[in-house]
């Protein structure tokens, strides 16, 4: 069943970004019924898409839908948190998360900012031949640091077995005010999920805009 969320990668028929927008839940973060029903949702709508449009109109279609379902995706991952796992709000744990995604700013990606929030991560990344490993596949560097922080957590907290899903979600950007303003979703993100009221009084986050915000 976890191998439900892969289905919200973007679709093939996009080019490759730059600039990447990234989620990773917890394991059993999300109900797999709710995934079921969105993937049903997303197939119907993308196969009118494709049947319907062609070309540049397609296209602004497709990302359209890889949007509307990263929002209704995240609305899960947030209303999960008073059922499902939240290890990542334990400070130990989100230091390991933390460490991670900074260990890897500057070697694989250049890091605009991060929200750790209590069962999800969501991380926006530019990669290009500004860092020196930009070449190392997304999905390879996706898969080392979901293992390494995974190992980490799960020593800390006595368990064993998955520690994050399976998959992951990415949505691809190529304007950059689209960029500004997921990285300012990413910071409110636990203000939405009713954490905090303020998005400065969460711990664990990093905003590369930090100083210029107009909160």
């Amino acid at each position: 069943m976890q191998q439900l969320l892969k289905h919200y990668v973007a679709p093939p028929q996009f080019p490759p970004a730059t600039i990447t927008f990234i989620t990773f839940p917890l394991i059993d973060s999300i109900p797999v019924q709710a995934l079921l029903q969105l993937k049903q949702e997303q197939n119907r709508t993308q196969a009118t898409i494709t049947t319907q449009y062609t070309g540049t109109e397609q296209f602004h279609h497709l990302y359209q839908l890889v949007r509307h379902q990263f929002e209704r995706l995240d609305i899960l991952l947030d209303q999960g948190i008073a059922g499902g796992p939240q290890w990542l709000i334990e400070p130990a744990i989100a230091q390991i998360v933390s460490d991670a995604l900074t260990e890897f700013n500057g070697r694989y990606y250049r890091m605009f900012g991060y929200c750790i929030m209590p069962n999800h991560v969501h991380l926006i990344i530019e990669r290009s031949s500004a860092v020196p490993m930009y070449q190392y596949s997304l999905a390879r560097l996706i898969k080392r640091f979901k293992g390494q922080t995974g190992r980490l957590a799960n020593e800390v907290l006595n368990r064993s077995g998955p520690f994050w899903h399976l998959d992951h979600y990415e949505y691809p950007i190529y304007r950059a005010g689209e960029a500004e303003r997921m990285l300012t979703y990413t910071q409110h993100n636990p203000v939405h999920a009713g954490l905090v009221s303020d998005p400065r009084e969460w711990p664990y986050r990093f905003d590369i805009a930090e100083e210029w915000r107009e909160w």
